[in-house]
């Protein structure tokens, strides 16, 4: 009699569990934001003035070849090109003393935490930036911008793999806040 009310507990509890699952979401009866109109809203703002790099950007990704086993070393090679892959904003980063600025991604599903893929510190005399990307498990990336026009930059890494030179080049689009009209922040109701 033990056994049988035990497994009638743990059928009900399964299907009680399986029923919770299923449920949809509540929706909010409240204006919501997300991260991106939240970086907006910060960088809209007129308490203080905006630095040069910061914004929202698309990325874009060049990878070229030259060289190595029975080519010519002076022709390249595209190997890979993405264009606008992903969206970052720039920020300014007040609480290290290490950076100025960090990226953070925007692409992919609406998070609680947003990852830090990287981070920029200016040259002298606003001249350009040094650019370090992070990757996983991997070493870091360091890229040389220089001369940043106000709505596209691009940087370059070179890393030398035997005979052969790769070279990316990532290429930052800023979409916000652009020298354009205003936009509003994004908020969905």
């Amino acid at each position: 009699m033990k056994t049988l009310s035990v497994l009638v507990l743990a059928f009900f509890a399964l299907s009680a569990q399986a029923q919770f699952k299923n449920r949809p979401l509540t929706k909010s009866n409240f204006e919501e934001i997300d991260f991106e109109g939240l970086v907006r809203l910060f960088l809209g703002k007129d308490a203080r003035p905006l630095n040069s790099v910061e914004g929202i950007y698309l990325v874009s990704c060049t990878v070229t070849r030259q060289g190595g086993f029975l080519a010519n070393p002076h022709r390249e090679k595209v190997v890979r090109k993405k264009e606008n892959y992903g969206k970052v904003a720039i920020l300014k980063y007040y609480t290290n003393s290490k950076r100025e600025f960090i990226e953070v991604s925007l692409t992919g599903k609406p998070s609680v935490n947003y990852p830090i893929t990287g981070e920029f510190n200016v040259l002298s005399d606003d001249f350009g930036f040094i650019y370090k990307h992070y990757r996983p498990r991997e070493s870091d990336w360091v890229f040389t911008f220089a001369n940043p026009d106000q709505d596209l930059f691009e940087g370059i890494a070179t890393e030398t793999r035997g005979k052969r030179t790769i070279r990316t080049k990532l290429t930052y689009l800023r979409i916000y806040p652009s020298n354009a009209a205003e936009e509003k922040p994004l908020v969905r109701r």
